[in-house]
């Protein structure tokens, strides 16, 4: 792998972490990236939608979700030969690179409903005037962050803690359980 080509929600860069506390060595994120990304996918009416800047202001997003018509979570895998999540969700065109900073990201239709372009075909029934966002994470990220558990602070790496605080613009805490209830708190304004 060694290359990251979708963006988690929390920690941007999906790793996978080294964690050296307990025995007083140094925590490394090994930068291979992770296959499996968990997706939340908000369903609107077009009227109620984001603002397209919601890819870029988390805020916008957050301040609209509260009217999507529903909410589902998807577990998905990434393809890293065909670079795209399956099932697809028309991912390389909008998530790789710039085009995806947040891990926040609109859903497109393919360009022809009977699939013959080059773009993947969706795997989402979309009624017509119903537009659909979703919220990356990398699994890391969605069990330690976005769980119904909130784990104790010994079973999240600092380092990972550290990054996940730095892309959400958070002043991180001066303790680690602090820093993981701001975060928690945090994601849970995506989600809720």
């Amino acid at each position: 792998m060694g290359v990251h080509d979708y963006t988690c929600s929390v920690c941007r860069a999906p790793s996978t972490f080294a964690c050296h506390e307990a025995d007083g060595g140094e925590c490394d994120a090994d930068g291979s990236g992770q296959s499996d990304v968990v997706l939340d996918l908000f369903f609107f009416a077009a009227a109620d939608a984001p603002p397209a800047s919601a890819s870029r202001q988390p805020e916008a997003f957050e301040a609209a979700r509260g009217r999507a018509r529903r909410v589902e979570t998807r577990r998905c895998t990434y393809d890293w030969g065909r670079w795209e999540l399956e099932p697809s969700l028309n991912y390389r065109q909008v998530a790789m690179n710039d085009g995806d900073p947040l891990g926040v990201w609109q859903v497109v239709r393919p360009s022809h409903p009977d699939g013959d372009d080059e773009s993947s075909p969706l795997t989402l029934e979309l009624p017509v005037g119903e537009v659909v966002w979703a919220v990356s994470y990398c699994p890391t990220c969605f069990e330690a962050f976005a769980g119904a558990r909130a784990p104790r602070p010994e079973e999240v790496c600092l380092l990972h803690l550290q990054d996940a605080a730095r892309h959400l613009r958070l002043r991180p805490a001066q303790d680690k359980a602090t820093l993981l209830r701001q975060v928690r708190e945090r994601v849970a304004r995506r989600r809720a």
